[in-house]
């Protein structure tokens, strides 16, 4: 009986900690790329009860703030959250005996791309040989084909995409490496 009234004393002290709150842009337009994504998670101080903090601190959907992708969007293929905007999305995700010390994110914008779309094929660029004694009887990529977004202009150019060139050697079993694709410039 005691550890029960311990513990709800303890919890009814006011503390400040700090929260991880998950960060989601929703809603982004099919024909739209995110090439720098907002932070996954950012940290909010906040000060409140014991109670209400194991609250925040453990129940999943308490952090998580979705961001509408046309609210933030701007010009110049670049979007962007204002810090009194997140501030006040956050007041929606905590209770009101809650205060909101700071919110410590590296960042609050995110760049994109609209565009069309092409298919083309995913080629490896780099050379793979055997051991003595063996040989190489295949090269496959999986998966074998990408979907590039770009301007119009951009994708009459791209006929193929190319992994980072890689070099396998001395191969005597069947091997699976993980290549990243090359990065495309286009002038």
């Amino acid at each position: 009986m005691s550890g029960v009234f311990w513990i709800l004393t303890t919890l009814n002290e006011t503390y400040e900690t700090d929260v991880a709150v998950r960060l989601e842009l929703v809603d982004v337009p099919g024909n739209t790329v995110i090439t720098e994504p907002l932070p996954d998670t950012i940290k909010v101080m906040v000060r409140d009860k014991g109670y209400y903090l194991v609250k925040y601190l453990y129940f999943d959907n308490m952090r998580v703030v979705r961001l509408p992708f046309h609210l933030y969007s701007g010009q110049q293929s670049k979007g962007a959250v204002a810090p009194s905007d997140l501030q006040k999305l956050l007041r929606t995700r905590f209770g009101e005996t809650c205060t909101i010390l700071a919110v410590k994110a590296d960042h609050l914008d995110f760049y994109y791309s609209h565009g069309s779309q092409k298919k083309v094929p995913l080629i490896y660029s780099g050379t793979a040989t055997a051991k003595t004694n063996f040989y190489v009887m295949d090269v496959k990529i999986s998966p074998d084909s990408v979907v590039v977004l770009a301007s119009k202009s951009a994708l009459d150019t791209i006929n193929a995409v190319y992994t980072e060139p890689k070099d396998i050697d001395d191969v005597d079993k069947s091997v699976t490496k993980i290549v990243p694709i090359a990065r495309i410039w286009i002038a």
